[in-house]
């Protein structure tokens, strides 16, 4: 696959990053997923101001706008033969001539857009459903994981004990045993007819599906809506629950733990949601 890499678009196996990156040694970096559908990315502009907007908080340089980065996408679409793609960009705080933790602001990032081909998910995911447990590694809500680091050990720990024990997602809690998110997605539940979700404030990442999806719920569907938080006994006490983020759309959960929820199929609201999501798909192709 060709990649975008400080100013040069070339195969992945020519592509060296160096020894002296701070990505490499710390994790010192951000990243952004984003989905390309006909050609065109789903909610770029919103993509692009979250990925800003990190890197802003996480004092690293974007060398790029958004509309040259919007360029660069269009070209390796073009030069990988893809139409539907996933698109993952991340920058670094680049190289550096010291170790330890402290930082030059003089520092020049790394830059670096990688394509793959879009693998959708079975069909049948979506009317039986995708199980999911729970981490007993409680996290702070206060950690920082509403940056998207590249300093994910403990996500990428946690997805594979998901992995592990056949399940789809592990879910994240907090310290009280709130529910935060999963380690790549948002969480959702539906009770009494009412769709929930934790609010930013618990330090939940806040994803763009997430966002088009309240939009969905509140204004296009007009469902009783909360921003609230809840535990993980309302969670297994939900009548639905789906996950979101940006290439699984909506993603319907049918098993927790050891609990079955919804019957082992899709719940009515969540099929609303997600039929409403697709139908209006269009409207964010940017």
């Amino acid at each position: 696959m060709i990649a975008f890499y400080n100013g040069n678009y070339s195969p992945e196996k020519n592509i060296a990053v160096s020894c002296t990156d701070r990505g490499f040694l710390y994790g010192d970096g951000l990243f952004e997923t984003l989905r390309c559908v006909n050609r065109s990315v789903v909610s770029y502009y919103d993509h692009f101001d979250r990925f800003r907007d990190g890197c802003q908080r996480a004092r690293i340089p974007l060398p790029y706008s958004a509309v040259e980065i919007r360029e660069m996408i269009t070209e390796l679409l073009q030069r990988n033969a893809l139409t539907d793609a996933t698109v993952r960009i991340t920058i670094t705080r680049g190289t550096t001539d010291q170790f330890g933790f402290g930082f030059s602001a003089s520092a020049e990032p790394s830059f670096l857009i990688m394509i793959r081909p879009n693998k959708k998910l079975p069909a049948e995911l979506y009317q039986n459903g995708v199980s999911i447990d729970f981490s007993h590694f409680p996290i702070m809500p206060e950690s920082g994981v509403a940056l998207k680091s590249t300093s994910a050990q403990y996500y990428a720990l946690m997805k594979q004990a998901a992995l592990d024990q056949q399940c789809y997602e592990m879910i994240l809690c907090d310290h009280f045993d709130k529910i935060l998110e999963g380690t790549s997605s948002n969480v959702f539940i539906v009770s009494a007819g009412t769709v929930a979700t934790p609010p930013l404030s618990k330090g939940v990442l806040e994803g763009i599906t997430r966002k088009r999806v309240m939009d969905i719920i509140q204004n296009k569907l007009q469902l009783s809506f909360a921003e609230n938080s809840f535990s993980k006994k309302e969670l297994l006490a939900a009548d639905e629950i789906f996950l979101t983020n940006t290439n699984v759309e909506v993603l319907p959960v049918t098993r927790a733990g050891v609990k079955a929820i919804s019957n082992g199929k899709i719940g009515p609201i969540t099929q609303k949601i997600l039929n409403t999501f697709r139908q209006t798909l269009i409207e964010i192709l940017e």
